[in-house]
C-alpha cells in the first residue's frame, strides 16, 4: 500500500544526497535515472511553447496524485516542475500536494490571467519558484505582491524571447522579476540584434552557451529543431514529463510511454535522447 510516509522516508535520503558536494550528487543522480519531474497540467501557448503537440488532456485530481506517488516509491523524490495555466485548479492542488511530499516545487505558467488570486494561491501552496512565459508587469507586480504578503522566499523569473527590448526586461525586475531567461525557439530562431544579451550577469540567467547556438540556429535546419550537437547529452533526458497521454521526456523522440505501459518502458526513450544529435534548448529544461 502506497503511504505517505514511504515517500517522505525517501524525501529524507533526497535531502541527504543533495548536501553532498556536487561532484559526487552528479553521479548519483544518474545512477539513480531522472533528476527532475514535469506535471503538464496543460498545453502553454506563448514563449518556447509554440510548437509543442498537443497533449492536454482532462484528468481527475486524484490521478495526478496517484501518477506522482508511483513515480516517487519506484524512483525516489525529486524536484518537481508544474506547468499549467493561471486558472487551472489542478495547478494550485498539485503544487500544494508536492510541496506536502516535502519536495522543491516550481511552476512554470503564463502572464495571462495571472492577477492577485491566482499569485496568492500559487505561492500559499508551497512553490519555491515561478517561471512565467509572455511575462507582463501586472502579472510580476501581482506575484511579488503576493510574495512580499505572505513573507515568502520565492524565485520569480521571466522568460523572454531573444529579441525582446531591454526596457522590457527592465520594467519586468522593476515589477519583481528576480532574473530573466532567454528561450531559444524549438526550431531557428530570431535574427539579431539582440538587445538581452547586454544584460548583466547579475539580472540576466541565460547561459552564454546559449548565445552561441543562437547565433547557429539563425536558419533552422531543414525543418530539425536546434542545431547539431558536436558533443555532449542533450540535458533534457535528465527529466520526465507526465502529462494527460502519458510519460515522455522530449517532445520530438518518438516512443511515447503510455499510461498504462509502467516506468521501466522509459529507458529505451531516455536512451534515445542521450544520442540524439541536435541541441535544441528546450524551455524545460533549462
Amino acid at each position: 500500500m502506497i503511504t505517505r510516509l514511504q515517500v517522505l522516508a525517501r524525501a529524507g535520503a533526497h535531502r541527504r544526497v543533495e548536501a553532498l558536494p556536487a561532484w559526487i550528487r552528479g553521479p548519483l543522480r544518474r545512477l539513480d535515472g531522472p533528476s527532475r519531474l514535469d506535471l503538464r497540467l496543460d498545453d502553454l501557448g506563448g514563449v518556447g511553447f509554440g510548437e509543442l503537440p498537443s497533449r492536454a488532456a482532462a484528468r481527475p485530481l486524484e490521478e495526478w496524485q496517484t501518477r506522482v506517488v508511483d513515480w516517487f516509491l519506484a524512483h525516489g523524490p525529486v524536484p518537481v516542475c508544474v506547468i499549467g495555466r493561471p486558472g487551472n485548479p489542478l495547478l494550485k492542488e498539485m503544487v500544494r500536494f508536492c510541496h506536502r511530499l516535502e519536495v522543491p516545487v516550481s511552476v512554470r505558467t503564463t502572464a495571462t490571467s495571472l492577477g492577485l488570486p491566482e499569485a496568492e494561491a500559487i505561492i500559499d501552496g508551497g512553490a519555491r519558484r515561478v517561471i512565467v512565459g509572455e511575462p507582463t508587469e501586472e502579472a510580476f507586480l501581482a506575484l511579488a505582491a503576493a510574495r512580499a504578503s505572505r513573507s515568502a522566499r520565492v524565485d520569480l523569473e521571466a522568460e523572454l524571447h531573444a529579441d525582446a527590448s531591454l526596457e522590457q526586461a527592465r520594467a519586468l525586475q522593476a515589477a519583481g522579476a528576480d532574473g530573466v531567461r532567454v528561450v531559444g525557439a524549438w526550431r531557428g530562431t530570431a535574427p539579431e540584434p539582440w538587445p538581452l544579451r547586454s544584460l548583466v550577469a547579475s539580472f540576466s540567467r541565460t547561459p552564454a552557451a546559449l548565445w552561441a547556438a543562437l547565433d547557429d540556429m539563425a536558419g533552422g535546419a531543414a525543418g530539425e529543431p536546434g542545431r547539431a550537437r558536436a558533443r555532449g547529452h542533450c540535458p533534457i533526458g535528465a527529466r520526465v514529463v507526465l502529462d494527460g497521454e502519458g510519460a515522455s521526456s522530449c517532445p520530438w523522440q518518438p516512443g511515447r510511454i503510455g499510461r498504462d505501459a509502467g516506468w521501466a518502458a522509459l529507458a529505451e526513450h531516455r536512451a534515445d535522447i542521450a544520442a540524439c544529435t541536435r541541441e535544441c534548448w528546450h524551455p524545460e529544461a533549462l
